[in-house]
């Protein structure tokens, strides 16, 4: 069984996530050991020599020497298995995370006014305010593919050397490392829009062939699920974002400028869970609750409350002359109930995020 993968002590001591999500890094670490120590070496050798962006920790192509010998495996076979590209994709997700092993968990009324918002028309840019090389985001309560439960998706960003490019990686995580499964989005120089839909093009070309019922499951996972989960990332990267960030004491971002530091630093013996949301989440149903009383009574019920308005503004800072813009992303949304609304009052902390020219 899976749990055997790590102790019984650890497991009764860590929230159920982070005992599961600690077990995909020993479960790695036993299939391929000393594994962790060999990405740490040469991810403190690549900062003297960058071959990929700063955004990027280490790339697929990196860990894939990592994990084997080329020239043997090139002896062996002319193409790589299935379950090596899972590995791979796993491994690297785990090796970024490792670094923080931060478990962003959602105040329930925050994230269902985030999770259906749409993220297409935002810059790609706002992701260099990534919290983490890599972070797990809990997907909301009840989200499933092929009737298994998706518990929520290590993202990170990776760098493809064929095609010269950028994409974000997607690792949902269905409670098992064997079922963890990879969604890459190209990142272009605009918006998400055109990744988003290059993944659907993708999946109808791979869907050609399976039952028809499958490739419905597949469109829905996509629209309910991996979209969602790029909002809750957003959010993270929004100028109000509610949560307490960690100092870093294994982080940051290379992109934040201490690479080096970060790569140096020694990683957390264990998970944190960083809760995302809760004033603004207990002001949402404060705010709620207050509308709700002063509604009159003996109409035949509650009147119908929804969030209105809810979503994502992105403005400019910098100097377009100088070609030094970066975009500043912020969460909007007010409430209504009848015909009736008013903005929510909800707080939103000054947040100043260090961002590359």
């Amino acid at each position: 069984m899976f749990g055997s993968h790590f102790s019984l002590k650890l497991s009764r001591m860590l929230d159920p996530t982070a005992a599961r999500l600690h077990g995909y890094l020993t479960y790695i670490g036993k299939k391929y050991p000393r594994i962790w120590q060999r990405l740490e070496r040469l991810a403190m050798r690549s900062h003297s020599s960058p071959e990929w962006p700063p955004t990027v920790y280490l790339p697929h192509a990196a860990v894939f020497s990592a994990l084997v010998n080329p020239v043997a495996l090139k002896l062996r076979q002319r193409h790589v298995s299935q379950e090596l590209l899972h590995d791979i994709a796993l491994t690297a997700g785990l090796t970024s995370w490792r670094l923080t092993q931060g478990i962003y968990r959602f105040d329930p009324t925050l994230q269902e006014a985030v999770w259906p918002l749409s993220v297409r028309a935002l810059p790609v840019q706002l992701l260099d305010l990534m919290p983490a090389p890599c972070v797990y985001i809990e997907a909301k309560a009840g989200v499933a593919w092929l009737s298994r439960p998706i518990y929520g998706a290590f993202i990170y960003r990776e760098y493809d050397f064929d095609h010269q490019c950028e994409l974000l990686y997607i690792l949902l995580d269905q409670g098992d490392p064997h079922m963890v499964m990879a969604v890459p989005i190209r990142l272009g120089l605009g918006t998400l829009k055109d990744g988003l839909e290059a993944v659907f093009a993708e999946s109808r070309k791979v869907m050609q062939n399976v039952p028809s019922y499958v490739e419905a499951e597949s469109y829905q996972l996509i629209k309910e699920a991996v979209e969602p989960l790029i909002s809750c990332l957003m959010y993270l990267c929004s100028e109000n974002a509610d949560y307490l960030q960690r100092k870093p004491q294994s982080v940051t971002h290379k992109a934040s400028g201490s690479q080096k530091a970060a790569k140096a630093a020694k990683p957390p013996q264990q998970p944190t869970v960083i809760e995302v949301g809760q004033a603004v989440g207990r002001k949402m149903r404060e705010a709620r609750q207050q509308l709700e009383a002063s509604t009159p009574t003996g109409t035949g019920g509650p009147m119908p409350f929804h969030w209105r308005g809810a979503h994502y503004q992105v403005y400019w800072h910098g100097s377009k002359k100088q070609g030094k813009l970066y975009p500043v992303l912020t969460l909007k949304f007010g409430f209504k109930a009848g015909k009736g609304s008013q903005d929510a009052d909800v707080p939103r902390p000054a947040v100043i995020h260090k961002v590359m020219p």
